[in-house]
């Protein structure tokens, strides 16, 4: 089925592990397993246990998000990006055709654009919402815990998992976050696009903005195929 709420999609392989969570970024977030290490010490900077991981002895089902779990993402963040978010931000366009190798279809287009200045104001607010969003913490942490167990099973002279330790360390780098939004170049603010049908679901997404001398541009698409299947990229 296509996307129109948040849904979680874990991705594993023998090297690498990530999380997609559409509605907050439609990227996956990778870990590789020799930067096992470096993604510790992203939670606390003090870790100095294995600095590789074998991804093979972690079972995927035990990270996924629950039902719970998204049910609260969902009403939380949702909740916040329509309080957060103006309407004059948006601008909406009805029947617009859409093609993609053969398929052709009539959606309705929203844009989302920001100016640099109203794109910083909703990052702080939104690096706000991540640093006291203590369930988002206990979600997180629980899932680094999973990883960090199966670490110490396999390896001598682990120390024990902190978890006070790793939530504040946590909470210090979304702060640390929060802090350098003042300091970025985002030269033409925050652009996305989206493409939805009668369903509400988004068949085409763009989002761009520059930072800095950095373009970040991202594009997916979910477009059905026919017999039920649908075309995802």
């Amino acid at each position: 089925e296509g996307e129109s709420t948040i849904e979680a999609e874990v991705y594993q392989s023998d090297d690498k592990m990530g999380l997609s969570v559409p509605v907050l970024y439609d990227t996956f977030f990778y870990m590789n397993a020799d930067e096992y290490g470096e993604f510790m010490r992203m939670f606390d900077p003090a870790y100095s246990g294995p600095e590789e991981y074998n991804m093979n002895t972690l079972d995927f089902e035990d990270i996924k998000l629950t039902e719970k779990e998204k049910k609260y993402l969902q009403e939380t963040y949702v909740k916040f990006i329509y309080e957060n978010l103006d309407e004059k931000y948006f601008s909406e366009k009805k029947n617009v055709d859409f093609k993609h190798e053969g398929v052709k279809l009539e959606l309705r287009e929203l844009t989302l654009k920001m100016s640099p200045k109203e794109s910083k104001e909703f990052l702080t607010k939104f690096a706000d919402q991540l640093i006291e969003d203590k369930k988002l913490h206990d979600m997180l942490v629980k899932r680094v815990e999973l990883v960090y167990d199966q670490v110490a099973f396999a390896e001598e002279g682990v120390p024990a998992f902190d978890e006070k330790e790793l939530k504040d360390g946590l909470v210090d780098g979304l702060k640390e976050m929060k802090s350098g939004i003042k300091d970025l170049d985002i030269k033409k603010g925050l652009t996305s696009k989206i493409l939805v049908d009668k369903d509400n679901i988004i068949i085409n997404r763009d989002m761009s903005m520059e930072i800095g001398d950095t373009s970040i541009a991202i594009n997916s698409k979910d477009v059905p195929d026919g017999d039920k299947k649908r075309y995802q990229e």
